[in-house]
Parts: C-alpha cells; structure tokens; sequence
C-alpha cells in the first residue's frame, strides 16, 4: 500500500512540474518573438508517472559512477527510462541507462553507430568509449563524432523540452563548437542551437551578447544571420560594417569572385570603408509586417516529428530587401577594385597572410592603400634624406629613384615607369621635379630630379605646369648659353613666371626646383621646338619666338650668347633671321655689342681728354626692362594656349614624328590635321570567334583591345616595334602591360605579356579558337 501511495505522489509531482507555467517574455519582446514547445512533450508526464525509476538529469559540474566509470561534469541524463519527447521511442536516445552493460576495457573509439545513435541501441563497446570520453572533460579532439553528437542530443532535451539550463548549455555548445567545428553536420547543428535558443531573450540581450553569441555564425548560418538582423532592427541601431558585409555578400546579386577567398581581410577592410563614407555608422534597418518564422530542426531522433516543431517567429528584415542591395553593390565594386591586388598577392605567395610587398600596396584601390604605410617607407626616408642636396632640396639620379622602387636597372627608364615611381614618392610625401606625372617622359639612368618631402605631393595641373615648365626650359635653355647660369639670372626667371602665370605656393615651390634642376641639367629643346615648328602656324610660332626675346631681355640687355641661342631657336622654330631682329627691336631691349653712346653738355676740357661718363652709370645689376614685361603679358594668354599641350605631345615615348603633310600644313598656316585613328590589329581574333571567346574579352578596357588583337597576332615583339605599336594607338607602353595584364591575369589566369626588353605573348593562355 504504502508502496502504491509513493507511486502516486511521485506521479503527481511530476505532472504538475510538466505543467507548471512558463516563464512569460520579456515585454519588449513581446509580440515579435515567441518560442513553441511541441505539444508531444506534454506525453512525457504520463510516460513517466508509468515509471518506477524515471531519469534524472545530473546538473552542470557534478559527478556520476555508470558501470564503474566516474563520469564529470553532468549534464547527462541517467537513469531508468526517459521516453523521448516525440513519443516515438520508449527510451530517449541520450539516457545513459546504468543497466546496460559497458565493455570499459576495451571501448570502441571508431565509427560502428547508425546516423542517429541512441546510447540504449549501440554496443557496448561504443558505450565504454562514449563514457571515458565523457569523464575525460568530453574534449580530445579525436573523438568519434557520434559521441559528440550523442552528448549534445541531452543538450538539446535539456533546452528545448525542459526549457531550463539554457545560458550553461549555450556556454557547453560553444565549447564543443570550439573544438569540432571541423566536422560540417555539427558545425551547422550546433550554429543552428546557439542561434536558436538566443532568441527567448532576443530583445533584452545587449549587443556585446549578440555579437558574442551570433557575429562569428552569421556569415554560413541562415538563421544566425535573420536573428541578428532582428536585434538591430529591434533596438533600431545601425549595422555595424562587418555584419552589412556578411548580409551583401550572401544575397543572391553578390558576385562571386576567387578574391573574396585570397583577399579576405582587404575585401573586409575596404568594404567598411566605403560603407561608412556612405551611411557614417550604419543604416537601421525596416522589417516586414510579417514577421519570420524561424524553425529548428533538431539532431536528436528523439524530438523529430513533433506535432508543430520548434519555431520561433523574429522581426523579418530581409523581407525588405531593397535597403540592403545598395549593400550588394559596394560589395561588388570592391570584389572587382581589388582584383590587381589579389593578383599581386597570389605572385607574392600562395597564403593570404603574406607579408605585404610593394607590389601588392601599389595594386591596393587607393582608399584602402591610404590606411596602409607603403612597406618601403623607411627604405626611402633614408636613401632620401641623405643624398646629397641641390640648394634646399636632396637630388637624385633616376637610377637610384628606380633601386628605391625596386625597379631593374637599365640604361633607360619609360615613361610609365618614372610615372609610377613618381606615384609612390608622392604617396610617401616626396614631391619629385620634373614630375613624370605631369610631364610624361622617360628618362636615362644618370637624369637628375629634386625629390623633397612637401605637403602637397598631389600631381599639378597639366594644363598649367606644361607652359610653365616649357617657358622655364627654354628660359633656362637661353640663360646658360654661356655654360653659366647666375643667381641674377635664376631670380630673373622666377619673377618672370610669377608675373606671367598665377602660382600658389604648391606650384611656386615647384617651379623653384625645376629650375633648379635646369640649371644643373638643361633640358633638350630640339624635340620640343620640333613639335612647335611642325604643329604651329606661322603666327603662332612667332609669338613664341617674341616671348622668348622678351625674356632674354628682360635686363635690358641681351648678350651675345644669348643671341645666339635666340638665332638657333628661331631656326628651330623656322622662323626668319629678320623676324628675331623685328622681336629684339620692339622687346626694347639692346643687344651686347650695340655700345650705348650718351651726350652730354659740352665744357672745356684738355685737348684729347675722354668723355666724361654720366655720374649715375651703376655697375652691373639685375633690373627688368618694363617694356619687355609689357611685351611678354601681351602675349602670355595666347603663348600659354599655344604650349599647353607641348610637353604632352613631345613625350619621348608616346610621340609621334609629324608626317610631312602635316609639316607642309604647319609651314602653310593651317591648323595641324587631327591625329590618325587607332589602327586595328593586323590579325585579330579568328574571324569566326566563338561566343565563349567574345564573353572573355568583354570585360578589357576596350581602348587597350586594338593593342590586345594585334599583340596576339606574334608571339614576339621587339622592343622598337612595341614602342612602335604604342605610338601609333597613343598609348603607353607600359600602361599596354599594365592593363591587359591585369584583365588576362584575372581571365586567363596568368599575365600574357612577358617584359623582358622584348615582349613575349603568351599565346599559350588563349582559347584555340583564337590562336
């Protein structure tokens, strides 16, 4: 009797446990998020007042002895039987029954359980194993996932049927997740846990605990992804950069690019700079009317099939989609700006951790290249610092800026491989004059530049620095006709470009350092006077030829040296010796051999005696005649127009010599022609190109495709006809290499041009049907 009576009472207790409310929702919470039992666990009350031994549950850090094995840390169930929550199996499958025999001896640490293993159902030598690993702290990496599995189906229970422990089974998942996220079935299910059983307390949870919890998952979990949406959505917060990058690249209009893989980190970083030059801290983000709902498919056989699942229901943001594809477009636009760098960075080495190179912070877009220092900074700063000096300025030889750059040494540099060395000075804080970036030319390996630290290293404007830097060659040109230039002579010049043209302090420090240079090394004319002669009317070049009367003069006197610059100018310039004579008459100035004769009033004097000199005759000075600066402004505004382009269009290497017709139009007057179009390739792509082979060359820069067809036409091209062919489509040689590099690198999968002097085209690379 009294037996039966304790049966009854034991019965009563545990229904009315079964039965006891539930903990009610925050009110913040309310309404937007709701968490469903099944209702098949309501059967577990009477399947266990029908037992005389029901299981119990061993709380997180106590011990229990099963068969002689001291098993740690709880979190199990033992005991008799504990029916599982779908009703579907008399025992559950993580109930450590200590009936069942245990082979401790000799347990079994491979595989040999079913995909839903239940511990009443393995052998038992698969239960020794289960349990040493269970006392050994469940951790040696090794272990059979079956047992991992078998543990965490009783976490599971313990959450979502008893709905009590859930902050240390969180903690315990974690853990485990810790150490067997190699293995992808538990990866996704443990994910799906966390995610989950975090969303009971969704709207008090702050965000430390969300990003904590869900930041590491949202990237390759659906519903870590829908949850953390949710919490931003609720507490109206904007979304911070990362968690923006995770949600663009998982929609659909995401490009999918080897880049996201091999540049991970510059992907990120360059992502959240571009996002917050946008939405500052964030966008906050809508929901739908209708809320999500979020189902959780269990591990566990035994609480699959319940009568409604699992479920909860969340604030649905990516019901709106439409707030997040401008999300999807920055995301595309860095995949495709960082394509050069993982180039860069695949040469420099297979692992994305690769120490940066210079060639992989020169590939950087520019707005992530600015938060990275250039990995030769150091290197420059001393080499810089200690060459020797011209006036205030260190100077340098082009060989020694292209060991700085890293470039190989040869008897000439390219235009575009000074421009570049200019690019990474200038992002260093060197300025460099001349500036290959403003003035495009190459440069032999003893060319000599002032390179200094400024704050201003951004390139000047062409369209200023290319008559400035014109009238100071040929000022400089005419200045040191008598292999001397003077301070005099040096201020003179300066003052005559400040008085000709506006210049701020950026462009007055450059003109003194070009000068400078200049003076050291004089620039040759002959191409420069060349292009003028052969792309300026008569009248135009001789308002060039005036300017430079008026400078010569500008004293007052011009010497005979300098006279006989101004002779070989006006011949290059073909010009008459009759129209220098006219320009030095109405410059005001005289030349050095017209002695000046003055008069002076008559007195007695010994017969013999020398004419007495004027008492205010001064020694030599430096003075500008203000006719010859009248004259010059009269003609700055046109001189200007007229040399706007010169420096440009005299470009050792993308210069073209002037066709004798279009010498016979200068000489004649006439405008000069306009230049020829962009020949085509002499070959081409097959005549019958396929569709695969269109798509593939799609995506070059289609003002490098007449160079591309006609590089595939040979697989060797000589250094003279690769100038050549540069030449006539205008292009540089090195920006040529520069671009269908990058495109073949990233469509082909390797570089198809080889720089070696002489090109060599990888024809290799392409399809057959263009070979």
């Amino acid at each position: 009797m009294g037996y039966l009576l304790l049966l009854i009472l034991v019965g009563v207790a545990v229904y009315f446990f079964l039965r006891r409310p539930k903990a009610a929702l925050p009110t913040a919470l309310q309404g937007s998020v709701r968490l469903d039992a099944p209702p098949a666990s309501r059967g577990t009350a009477r399947a266990l007042a029908s037992r005389a031994t029901p299981a119990a549950w061993i709380p997180p850090g106590h011990r229990v002895d099963v068969q002689g094995i001291a098993v740690t840390g709880g979190m199990i169930y033992v005991g008799g039987r504990l029916p599982s929550a779908n009703g579907l199996r008399s025992a559950d499958p993580a109930l450590i029954d200590p009936s069942l025999p245990v082979a401790a001896a000799h347990p079994s640490y491979s595989a040999g359980m079913g995909y839903w293993p239940s511990y009443s159902d393995v052998g038992a030598h698969n239960r020794g194993a289960y349990l040493m690993w269970l006392s050994g702290g469940r951790r040696e990496p090794s272990a059979y996932i079956g047992y991992v599995f078998l543990f965490f189906y009783g976490l599971e229970r313990r959450a979502l049927v008893d709905r009590a422990d859930v902050p240390a089974l969180r903690a315990e998942v974690g853990r485990l997740l810790s150490i067997y996220s190699g293995n992808n079935s538990f990866r996704g299910y443990a994910t799906d846990f966390l995610a989950f059983t975090l969303l009971d307390n969704l709207a008090s949870v702050d965000e430390a605990t969300v990003r904590s919890e869900l930041g590491e998952f949202v990237a390759t979990n659906a519903n870590a992804m829908a949850s953390l949406l949710a919490w931003y959505h609720m507490h109206r917060r904007p979304l911070p950069a990362d968690f923006a990058a995770a949600v663009a690249s998982s929609m659909d209009e995401a490009k999918r690019s080897v880049v996201a893989k091999r540049s991970r980190q510059e992907l990120l970083d360059l992502f959240a700079l571009r996002y917050r030059e946008k939405y500052g801290d964030g966008i906050v983000l809508d929901a739908a009317a209708r809320p999500k709902v979020i189902p959780y498919r269990p591990a566990s056989a035994g609480l699959l099939a319940t009568a409604h699942g699992y479920v909860a229901r969340v604030p649905d943001v990516l019901g709106k989609p439409k707030q997040l594809k401008p999300l999807v477009g920055i995301w595309n636009a860095c995949l495709e700006d960082l394509k050069r760098f993982a180039s860069a960075q695949r040469k420099a080495g297979a692992e994305a951790s690769v120490a940066l190179t210079a060639e992989m912070w020169e590939a950087m877009p520019p707005d992530l290249r600015a938060q990275h220092d250039h990995p030769d900074k150091d290197r420059w700063d001393e080499v810089i610092l200690s060459a020797p000096r011209i006036g205030e300025r260190p100077l340098m030889t082009a060989k020694a800026l292209a060991e700085l750059g890293r470039l190989p040494q040869r008897d000439r540099y390219t235009a575009g491989q000074m421009r570049k060395l200019a690019d990474t000075a200038a992002v260093l804080g060197f300025a460099i004059e001349p500036d290959p970036r403003a003035a495009p030319s190459g440069a032999a390996e003893d060319a000599r530049f002032a390179v200094w630290r400024s704050s201003n290293t951004s390139a000047p404007d062409p369209h200023l620095y290319g008559p400035v830097s014109t009238v100071l060659k040929l000022a400089v040109h005419i200045a040191a006709a008598d292999k001397h230039v003077s301070e005099e002579e040096l201020a003179v010049m300066t003052t005559l470009l400040e008085t000709l043209f506006i210049l701020d302090d950026a462009m007055r420090e450059r003109v003194e350092a070009l000068r400078d240079v200049l003076a050291l090394q004089p620039a040759k004319i002959g191409p420069l006077t060349k292009k003028l002669a052969e792309t300026r009317t008569p009248e135009q070049r001789a308002v060039i030829g005036r300017l430079l009367v008026a400078i010569a003069g500008a004293d007052g006197t011009i010497g005979a040296p300098e006279h006989k610059a101004l002779r070989g100018l006006y011949k290059s310039l073909d010009l008459a010796p009759s129209a220098l004579d006219a320009a030095i008459a109405a410059s005001g100035a005289r030349l050095a051999t017209d002695q000046p004769v003055t008069v002076v009033a008559g007195r007695p004097a010994a017969k013999g005696s020398a004419v007495t000199p004027p008492s205010d005759v001064a020694g030599p000075r430096v003075q500008l005649d203000q006719r010859a600066i009248d004259a010059i402004l009269a003609d700055t505004r046109e001189v200007a127009a007229l040399l706007a382009d010169v420096l440009d269009s005299a470009d050792d290497e993308g210069g073209v010599e002037a066709a004798p017709a279009s010498r016979e139009r200068a000489r004649e007057g006439k405008p000069a022609a306009p230049p020829p179009a962009a020949s085509t390739a002499i070959g081409g792509p097959p005549a019958a190109a396929s569709g695969a082979w269109t798509a593939l060359t799609a995506s070059l820069d289609p003002r490098y495709r007449p160079a591309f067809d006609e590089l595939i036409t040979r697989e060797t091209w000589s250094a003279s006809d690769a100038q050549a062919l540069a030449a006539r489509l205008r292009l540089m040689p090195g920006a040529i290499i520069d671009t269908i590099n990058g495109w073949s690198d990233e469509a082909l999968g390797d570089y198809l041009i080889v720089d070696e002097g002489h090109w060599t085209i990888r024809t290799d690379l392409l399809p057959k049907d263009a070979q």
